[in-house]
Formats: structure tokens, sequence, C-alpha cells
């Protein structure tokens, strides 16, 4: 069965569980690092924060309406916006652009009544990210009709079109990169390649030909940007889950697995890759009673930012933490009783 993924439902309000990640890191001086803070309250909400790599007190960027949790934040290549999704509890997700200080908030998607869903509305938006020249955006959109009759994204079946596009920085200009055919085929989380030649994302029924089979068939494929060329880089057994990300040298991927159908991030460990599907490469060794969600690399390559529950003041609601690129050297970056994830390392 096809379920749109949804990060903040029932189950998350009353567990914490989130899943989203972290999109590609272009090469350069290492910045601030962005990331999602879920606050405690009913219903849940949540904004994006940025914080130094040396830690120290987080800075808000967003206020989202009650009820609704911004996440999935990128930085533009030269760290000036910030690219997220806005997820309400109900109606369609929509993707933003903003400022690093808040200011200039810009919507993406097309625009919809408050709580509407497709295909009344054009599309449902999410995982997006920015291009390394910062001229366009990748991202997952869903559109069309939904099965069964009367189903609405959180509990369809299938749905006609589900698809990774990419279009201006503005919205506009809207081409697809990847669709399997009409009721086929869940593409999601997308990163570029730092030269801006690839993408890696992670696929889920990409090769059955009809969902709800029982197989999730979830990997990592590599596209061209031009959409051609798509190719599976992860033998099966070994799921992913949330966003992968690309080294800023372009020669490594780095991902977190999903074990089972599990996205919570319990029993998940982080991974590297070559985008020739080559030199597999276990980075940390967590536990299952752990939480280990999305990573980033830094961009000098050095470091990875992600977030995990291990050591964390909140329990089981993860803080962020920074370690070497090859796993080593693991340290605290925040210290909160919230939940914190979807690190996004930008370029100072």
């Amino acid at each position: 069965m096809l379920i749109r993924y949804r990060p903040f439902g029932v189950a998350v309000l009353l567990a914490f569980l989130v899943v989203p990640a972290a999109p590609g890191t272009p090469p350069g001086d290492n910045g601030r690092i962005a990331f999602t803070r879920l606050e405690q309250k009913d219903p849940i909400q949540g904004g994006i924060w940025t914080t130094s790599p040396a830690g120290g007190a987080a800075r808000r960027v967003t206020r989202p309406p009650s009820g609704t949790v911004d996440d999935n934040p990128d930085w533009s290549p030269k760290g000036t916006r910030i690219v997220f999704v806005r997820a309400p509890s109900t109606g369609v997700f929509s993707i933003w652009t903003v400022g690093a200080n808040g200011s200039g908030l810009q919507r993406i998607t097309p625009p919809c009544p408050p709580g509407g869903e497709i295909p009344r509305c054009a599309a449902d938006d999410g995982w997006p990210a920015w291009s390394p020249d910062g001229k366009h955006l990748a991202f997952q959109r869903l559109s069309g009709a939904l099965r069964p009759k009367g189903a609405t994204v959180d509990n369809a079946a299938a749905i006609y079109r589900d698809e990774l596009v990419v279009t201006d920085a503005n919205g506009s200009h809207a081409r697809t990169l990847v669709w399997v055919g009409p009721w086929r085929g869940d593409p999601q989380a997308p990163a570029w390649s730092p030269d801006g030649a690839r993408l890696v994302f992670v696929g889920k029924f990409m090769t059955s030909k009809t969902n709800g089979t029982g197989c999730e068939c979830r990997s990592l494929w590599v596209v061209d940007a031009d959409g051609g060329h798509r190719r599976q880089i992860l033998a099966p057994g070994l799921r992913p889950g949330g966003r992968p990300d690309w080294s800023p040298d372009g020669r490594t991927i780095l991902f977190r697995t999903h074990p089972g159908d599990d996205p919570s991030g319990y029993g998940a460990n982080l991974y590297t890759i070559h985008p020739d599907g080559s030199g597999l490469r276990q980075l940390t060794h967590y536990l299952s009673g752990d939480r280990v969600l999305e990573g980033s690399w830094s961009p000098d390559g050095r470091q990875i930012v992600f977030a995990t529950s291990h050591a964390a003041v909140g329990g089981s609601k993860p803080d962020l933490f920074v370690m070497n690129a090859d796993g080593t050297n693991e340290r605290p970056l925040t210290r909160t009783v919230n939940f914190e994830t979807e690190a996004d390392w930008g370029t100072g």
C-alpha cells in the first residue's frame, strides 16, 4: 500500500516519530547548521532553527501557524536562504523559502485553500533541495486523483502522479525528473551532486508493476539531471530512509538505514556508498534502542552532523551531534528536551 510519507500525524504527536532528512551539501567554508526543532505543544508544532558548528544558542528562523511543522530545511548554495516544507496537520504540504534571518518568506508551491487536498489542489510538495547553482529546486510532487475514491493523501492506496520535479528557484517552469507511470512508484528525497549533473534519491515501488504488493522495494537511485540514465545503486536488503546527502567532493553518498517499515529511526545507522554502488561502509554502530536520523556533510567534507537519541538530553527525543567523516570523535551540538532533527550544514 502506497501511503504518502506524513511525518507529523497522530503517532508522531504521541511518540515524536520523525523521518525527514538532509539535502546535498555544496563545497565551501563551514557555515551555520539549519535544523527542525519540534516543540512540546498540542497540537504538535515545530520550526526551522539554525546553530553554529560550535553549538551555543540557536536562532529561530520560522514561526509556522499553530498545528504546523516547518521541516526538511536546505540551505541555498550561498547560505543566504533556506528552502523548507510547511506541513500542516491536515491538507497539502507546501514548499517555501525564507532568508537566513527569517525575512522574505516566499511560497513556491501553487496556492491552495487551507486544509485542501489533491486533486482539488494542484500539488502536494515535499523534500525540497536546492541545485548547486542556486537556480533550481528539485522536490517530490503528488498530484491527480487518489485511490480509492474519497481517500486523502494520508491514507490513499495509490496516487495518480507521484514524481520528482525540477523547477526554477521561484517554482516556475516545472519539468518531470522521475515518474514511472500512473498509480506507480514513490520517488522521494532528492539530493543534487555538487556539480549539478546528477541527483540521488530514495525510491519505493520503482520496479514493481503495482503498489501494495507487500514489498516496499526501497533503494537508493541515481539519475542524471535531465532525467536520463536512472539506475539503482544499493543492493536489496539494506533499506535506506530519509534523504541521502552527497559529499562536497562528489565521491560519496551518505544515507541512513530504515529498518523494516519503521520510520522512527530506531535500529538505524549511517552508511556511505559511492555513486556507482561500490564501497559500502557503515559509519555508526548504534543499538536497536537508539534512534539515528539523517546526516549532512560539512562543506569542507571533514565532518558530519546528524541526530540521535543516544546520550540525548531528551531521552528518546534526539539531539544534534557532530562527528568526523569517518564516524569517529562524536560530540553533542544541541542539548535540549525538544526533538531536534533534519540538520543541513550550510556554507559560510
